[in-house]
């Protein structure tokens, strides 16, 4: 876990700065918090909680989640579309 955590905290320097890269990965790649809790199978709720930063630290095995998730749904994406 800890290159995980490394990997994390070098893309996105803190929590906060995690969920506003998240916000603005799910913005562009038209991908919805739904279909995202589905894919990293995390309760839509506790996103929710997470993306409105009522959760104020989110675990690194949280963030690790989300964060591999969407890289799947955007690759996943991105391969309907043509665009690989």
């Amino acid at each position: 876990m800890e290159n995980l955590y490394d990997e994390i905290h070098r893309r996105y320097g803190n929590a906060d700065s995690f969920v506003e890269g998240l916000r603005q990965r799910l913005r562009e790649h038209g991908v919805t918090q739904v279909a995202l809790a589905a894919r990293a199978g995390v309760n839509k709720d506790h996103l929710n909680r997470v993306m409105q930063r009522a959760v104020k630290n989110p675990s690194t095995g949280t963030m690790v989640l989300l964060d591999e998730a969407l890289d799947e749904l955007i690759t996943e994406r991105e391969t309907t579309d043509g665009k690989q």
